[in-house]
């Protein structure tokens, strides 16, 4: 928020000072406010009878830089002359307070415009755009970074934008990096300076490899901003709102603003893409973007409904705003194509026509202005993806590889040859009251056009019918053998309300979270309650049960007493159910039962070779037996297809478990680079790099976890090792305090005992797991295994 204005008294230290230093040749008139950097005054140039803006760091910013560095890093942004940017005149310091003097600008700030108007016109918006994109794209050529693009530095004046504060965060940052590391370079990062509203995730995190591309995810906020009133992720607290930079995905700006050019929505969700390579790569990119016509007068957002065949969807303003739901068409587009092979292109197109049968269906949207209604868009998502898997001879990529390999950018034929299939299925889903709307998409790889597209509309009660229904009609479509009255199976769900619980739990337990779990048992619990003969609602229910006890203070026994009837309940209705056979599998692994755990990960592989539990459950067991190279082969092809997804995790624990210690950190660092948002892969490069003993690098990498999740147990215990091992060990023993202090978090003993194992204290460690009531359980496991052994030989166990 700016300061109000405010007029300088005598007492005014700050102001006397910066007097002091300016001389006779400015005379400081009056404050105009100022922001979360500095403090800004009118002040009037003699010299040349002009009105000139002074900035002066407020001081706990100012602590600790090197002034001379500041001055001449500022300076570096007085070579930017461009009518889009505001120069610099001078820097100095006054009496340790770096300031800088730029020239008055007449007008007023974005930031005063939004505060009026809320929310700008389309066209307003890309002329403010255009503008300052041409300032970043001048200032980038010449290697300068602005590092704080927002509207309260975007200026409004003679109908153009003007862009002021060129390089200062920059300069602030640099000037403490070389004051606290003296070998640091001109460029070194340093600390993470900007407003969190507006930080790209790699500036939230203190990525030294930031670049450029972080002033164009803040272009991409401001452009928001300005189309829908409000920033991503407003209303939130600090933390809150950094953290949402790094893991959340922004509501659609289609949903915030339904009449916004579908050309300028998908440039603006563009620009806020977590990863910086799938952001346009220059600002003038995103000039030629603007220029065309489409940005400001095209189609809107939904127009991509429209049928090829000849019949237009209802116009999106209407079906928006009238609030009828749109899930994801399918269902029509395959009635276009029944009973025929799409005929393969013409030669020279791509290899992607040479692929066999077989289709992706890419993450649906939700587009419904409810946001807990997010759950119907990944439960369509996995349940036709599911259904299309039971065709027999049909390819079908599973959802984790269609979402890595979607999030990994490029054209449509890049993302269907990383998943080597020929067609993409899109589309979005929305939900009103008791009506759900479909809209969707099948797209031809090698051309990128659409084979077909469609709406239509049911009541909500119609969505098991409505997913049958689209699945088959995809089969038919894609693989012209399929019987074209034959109706796929979605759910075995009998009960609309049920299918809709089960829907939702699904989703909970797919988030995976503290939080997510209990609310995923009580909608698969409501679920069986109104459907008892629902096998898949009971066997992800089985799922649930088992996680809980690691994310929860649910009792061990009762839980996994709960899964596992849950699981034999959904066997016993249906036995070809694999998520309940790996549920099976894993509530053996947690009772040490290796034969029987391994049976039941063979039996869901066998019946679902894509199920990532019972895959990794196995390559986990593979690894407890020694045989770390089979664990890699069990891992490695499922890797291949996601390299974000918990095989490749723990494909690259295989690898360091082999002592291939830099193969596993290159498979951790893949996944980094295509998700640098996701705490998980930064974790699983820490520990890769922590049993590597590369110790200060991960250290880097715990401390930048630390910014998602400061109180993780985990996290804090492999710091605290780190530390430890590599010799700061007052800092280990912090940490160790620190977790003392609440011991009832869940993970707090074993984290406790890892930072005294790497302080060398090992019985120490032993009594901080005895305060675990898990390892009591370990330790009547371990005796009743050497009872085993003792009846068995004759002879006691060494």
């Amino acid at each position: 928020m700016t300061n109000p204005p405010h007029h300088p008294s005598a007492v005014d230290s700050v102001v006397e000072r910066l007097q002091r230093a300016l001389g006779d040749a400015y005379r400081i008139d009056r404050e105009l406010g100022g922001g979360g950097m500095s403090r800004v005054f009118l002040a009037h140039q003699r010299s040349l009878s002009r009105d000139v803006v002074v900035k002066v760091l407020h001081e706990d910013v100012a602590e600790g830089l090197s002034r001379e560095r500041f001055r001449r890093e500022v300076l570096m942004s007085a070579n930017l002359q461009h009518p889009n940017i505001v120069g610099v005149i001078a820097a100095g310091d006054a009496e340790g307070l770096p300031y800088f003097v730029m020239p008055y600008v007449e007008g007023e700030s974005l930031r005063s415009r939004l505060v009026s108007e809320r929310a700008l016109s389309v066209p307003m918006t890309v002329s403010i755009l255009r503008d300052v994109a041409r300032a970043l794209a001048f200032a980038h050529e010449r290697g300068v970074m602005h590092r704080d693009i927002k509207p309260d530095n975007v200026l409004l004046a003679g109908g153009a934008a003007i862009v002021a504060d060129f390089g200062v965060a920059k300069a602030v940052a640099s000037a403490r990096s070389r004051k606290e590391h003296p070998h640091g370079t001109l460029t070194s990062a340093g600390i993470s300076l900007g407003t969190p509203a507006y930080m790209a995730p790699e500036q939230v995190a203190s990525d030294p490899t930031m670049d450029h591309r972080a002033d164009l995810y803040a272009l991409g906020v401001m452009a928001y901003e300005m189309l829908a009133g409000r920033t991503p992720f407003a209303d939130r607290g600090v933390t809150e709102i950094m953290q949402a930079h790094l893991v959340e995905t922004p509501e659609p700006l289609a949903r915030l603003r339904p009449t916004t050019p579908a050309a300028l929505v998908r440039l603006v969700m563009r620009c806020l893409e977590k990863d910086p390579a799938h952001r346009p790569q220059d600002a003038a990119s995103i000039l030629a973007v603007l220029d065309d016509p489409a940005v400001v007068s095209g189609a809107v957002s939904t127009a991509s409904v429209k049928s090829l065949s000849g019949v237009s969807s209802r116009p999106a303003r209407r079906w928006l705003a009238g609030g009828a739901m749109a899930v994801v068409v399918i269902a029509g587009a395959m009635l276009a194509l029944r009973g025929r092979t799409p005929a393969p292109p013409a030669s020279g197109g791509t290899t992607t026509a040479a692929l066999p049968p077989g289709v992706a269906v890419l993450p649906m949207v939700s587009v419904s202005p409810d946001s807990s209604d997010a759950y119907l868009a990944l439960g369509m998502t996995d349940e036709i993806t599911g259904a299309l898997s039971r065709v027999p001879g049909l390819r079908v990529a599973s959802r984790s590889a269609a979402e890595a390999a979607q999030a990994a950018g490029g054209s449509v034929g890049d993302v269907a040859r990383r998943l080597g299939v020929p067609y993409l299925l899109e589309g979005t889903v929305q939900r009103n009251g008791d009506r759900i709307r479909v809209a969707v998409r099948l797209v031809t790889a090698s051309d990128g056009f659409s084979a077909w597209s469609e709406v239509y509309e049911r009541p909500a009660g119609d969505l098991l019918a409505v997913q049958a229904d689209i699945a088959s009609q995809i089969a038919t479509a894609v693989r012209s053998d399929v019987a074209t009255d034959a109706r796929l199976d979605v759910s075995g769900a009998r009960d609309p309300d049920a299918y809709n619980d089960f829907l939702r739990g699904h989703y909970q337990l797919s988030r995976g979270t503290d939080e997510s779990l209990p609310q995923a048992v009580a909608a698969f619990e409501s679920a069986v309650a109104r459907d008892p003969a629902f096998a898949r609602a009971y066997a992800e229910l089985a799922q649930s049960y088992a996680q809980l006890p690691a994310a929860s203070d649910a009792e061990r026994a009762e839980s996994l007493d709960k899964a596992t009837f849950a699981a034999q309940r959904a066997l016993a209705l249906d036995s070809t159910v694999a998520a309940a056979h790996a549920a099976l599998g894993s509530i053996h692994s947690m009772e040490w039962r290796w034969r029987e755990a391994e049976l039941s990960y063979r039996r869901a592989l066998a019946l679902d070779s894509t199920d990532v539990t019972a895959r990794v459950g196995l390559a986990r067991i593979a690894m407890l037996d020694g045989d770390a190279r089979r664990a890699e082969g069990i891992l490695a092809a499922a890797a291949r297809r996601n390299p974000t997804g918990a095989s490749a995790r723990h494909l690259a624990l295989a690898q360091a478990a082999e002592r291939r210690y830099d193969l596993a950190i290159g498979t951790a660092r893949a996944a980094i680079a295509r998700d640098s948002t996701t705490a998980a892969s930064r974790l699983l490069l820490a520990t890769v790099l922590l049993q590597a003993g590369r110790y200060p690098e991960a250290i880097a990498q715990l401390e930048s976890i630390r910014g998602l999740d400061a109180e993780s147990p985990e996290v804090l215990g492999a710091l605290g090792f780190s530390l430890a091992r590599a010799g700061r060990a007052s800092e280990a023993r912090s940490i160790l305090t620190g977790l003392q202090r609440d011991t009832r978090r869940i993970g707090a003993y074993p984290a406790m005992a890892k930072v005294y194992l790497g302080l060398g204290d090992r019985d120490w460690a032993l009594d901080a797991l005895r305060g675990d009531a898990r390892f009591a359980r370990v330790l009547e496991i371990v005796a009743l295994d050497a009872a085993r052994l003792t009846t068995a030989t004759g002879r006691r166990a060494p």
